[in-house]
């Protein structure tokens, strides 16, 4: 079977005036638009989202190594040095 000029074949969906172009024109805008619209939002969000999660892994950090003093676990700035290179290999 040849399909090669079956699009040429196939009706429009709208006659080809002007008002229908402009139509599809309008349209197309629009939707581009929405889709613009829509990646800026996803781009905001994520960015909000990364920026919490470095806060929360800020806050976290400190609070395990106030935990860590708190808890008499350390006698000297060696110790601590010793403790957060530790935690370093660990997240590695």
């Amino acid at each position: 079977m040849d399909l090669t000029n079956l699009s040429s074949n196939l009706p429009l969906p709208f006659s080809p005036t002007e008002e229908s172009v402009n139509s599809i024109n309008k349209e197309l805008s629009d939707e581009f638009k929405i889709g613009a619209r829509s990646i800026a939002a996803l781009y905001r969000l994520s960015n909000s989202k990364n920026s919490l999660l470095i806060a929360k892994g800020y806050l976290d950090c400190i609070n395990e190594i106030s935990n860590y003093l708190e808890n008499g676990n350390i006698s000297s700035l060696s110790d601590l040095n010793h403790f957060l290179i530790n935690k370093k290999f660990e997240l590695k």
